[in-house]
């Protein structure tokens, strides 16, 4: 699960057409590098339709091999649906990477409900990922949080690895 990178703070057509800031996609491109050193594979990546997500998922499927095509809208990443969010994963093959790159507070509580502790709170910066197991099957509170790093800390792990 994976907050956008930075943003616009305005956009003159509205919130859903904010971009990523040049600043944005440099780092959203270096997290992304840093990621993969740390999940070398990703089979999917879903994104909320807003462009600030779609242009950090497509960042993602670039580094991780997906291509733009690869990268798929889903709508529930934009809302507060967080059924959805579970029944999709629940469809995906056993053992199988993906990731979802949405908003706050959506992250937030949606993560905070996989791992079964409603009151957790997480502060996703843009570009943090944490990163979920899940244990039996996919379902509320049936999770664990294996990892949980910002922006940030992917980027320098990007750097460390010379990617």
């Amino acid at each position: 699960m994976m907050r956008h990178g930075y943003a616009e703070s305005i956009s003159s057509n509205g919130d859903y057409f904010r971009a990523l800031t040049p600043e944005g996609v440099a780092l959203a491109t270096r997290a992304a590098r840093g990621l993969k050193s740390i999940v070398p594979n990703l089979d999917a990546i879903y994104t909320s339709p807003l462009r600030r997500a779609r242009e950090t998922g497509i960042i993602m499927g670039s580094v991780f091999g997906i291509g733009e095509d690869g990268v798929k809208a889903a709508y529930f990443l934009a809302e507060s649906n967080l059924d959805d969010y579970f029944q999709t994963m629940a469809r995906m093959p056993t053992g199988a990477g993906f990731l979802y790159v949405g908003h706050l507070p959506v992250v937030h509580n949606f993560v905070s409900r996989a791992v079964g502790k409603p009151g957790l709170h997480i502060a996703f910066s843009p570009n943090s990922v944490a990163i979920l197991s899940f244990r039996e099957r996919v379902a509320p509170g049936k999770a664990e949080l294996t990892g949980f790093y910002t922006g940030e800390e992917l980027a320098m792990l990007a750097e460390q690895g010379g990617n």
